[in-house]
């Protein structure tokens, strides 16, 4: 299963309709495309960022295939992050751009996605990571940088720090605040964040309970 982010679009490539839930759009509608041919990739992408509507499924067995083939028509970069968790099971957050954000960059040459994600975490935080847990999620999204497509992966892993650390935001990275935020406010944080962070939240807290 893939959710890929273009704009206010979301692209899910599934492998059946038994793996489709039409509670994640509520009420909204869905364009359903029947993927037949590779060929077929360029005139979806142009349906789906064209369309009113913002939820667009492709059906298709083999999900890593249909993924490749639209990634072929970007440039694909590699970012890591994490969702930071203290002793007092508090959320590190970011604020950046007029956003809640989890702290999260490039992965760099010859650099797996973990240690990338730890670099970032440390780097936009200025703290030490003290254990590093599971893959949570990969998310995708894409954008335009210097005239060229760019489709992202980003690595989420899940990691813990100790609350005791001074934080210091990497202002080179327009980092305003770094804060630990209690599991109880997360929710009216979320509010000023992206979907795809919220999404990644409640995966979190679901799993955690």
């Amino acid at each position: 299963m893939y959710n890929i982010k273009f704009g206010e679009h979301t692209l899910r490539i599934l492998s059946d309709v038994c793996s489709f839930s039409f509670e994640e759009i509520g009420k909204n509608k869905a364009v359903i495309y029947n993927y037949t041919k590779p060929k077929k990739t360029i005139e979806i992408l142009r349906d789906i960022t064209s369309s009113p509507i913002k939820n667009h499924v492709i059906f298709h067995s083999d999900t890593d295939l249909v993924f490749s083939e639209v990634a072929k028509k970007f440039t694909q970069i590699q970012a890591g992050g994490g969702l930071v968790v203290n002793e007092k099971k508090q959320i590190l957050f970011i604020f950046r751009n007029g956003k809640w954000d989890l702290p999260k960059g490039k992965i760099e040459a010859n650099e797996t996605s973990e240690l990338g994600a730890i670099r970032e975490v440390e780097e936009e935080c200025g703290l030490k990571i003290s254990r590093l847990d599971k893959l949570l999620d990969i998310t995708y999204h894409t954008y335009m940088l210097d005239n060229k497509y760019i489709l992202k992966s980003n690595y989420w892993y899940i990691m813990y720090a100790d609350s005791s650390q001074i934080l210091v935001p990497q202002s080179e990275e327009n980092i305003e605040k770094v804060e630990w935020i209690d599991r109880d406010k997360v929710e009216s944080l979320l509010s000023k964040s992206y979907e795809s962070i919220s999404d990644l939240i409640h995966k979190y807290l679901k799993s955690s309970q």
